[in-house]
């Protein structure tokens, strides 16, 4: 029995049954579609090209290669900043790997800063008293 919206629940085909008898039917013909895919991209169709190296060929997502260099952490948070902006300019590092060591490196400092506030103030309210 196909599905109809009239039928009661426990009579009719769940929609992922005629789904899966489509993928079924589908993957039988596949081999078909695919040589005739092949046929049109062999005789100049670039639109059959496409479609085939999509249907056939996984997506290749760049990647960067773990990085096997020291950075000297100096005096200051300054000299290590420049350190990776060296490294991302001459291609040792990768701009995302940089932007995220940069980024965690500022926000680390932020955090130093706000802490040096806060005991500043603290040993100020101590010396002065509450």
């Amino acid at each position: 029995m196909d599905w109809q919206p009239e039928t009661p629940a426990k009579k009719r085909r769940a929609p992922s049954d005629i789904v899966g008898r489509l993928r079924a039917t589908q993957l039988r013909r596949m081999g078909e579609l695919l040589d005739k895919l092949h046929e049109r991209a062999m005789d100049g169709d670039n639109q059959a090209a496409k479609l085939l190296m999509d249907a056939c060929l996984p997506s290749v997502k760049p990647r960067e290669l773990p990085l096997a260099t020291a950075i000297d952490a100096g005096e200051s948070w300054r000299t290590v900043g420049v350190q990776i902006l060296h490294l991302m300019a001459t291609g040792k590092l990768g701009t995302d790997t940089g932007g995220n060591l940069l980024e965690a490196m500022a926000s680390y400092v932020a955090m130093g800063d706000n802490l040096d506030v806060r005991e500043q103030r603290d040993a100020l309210l101590r010396e002065t008293g509450p």
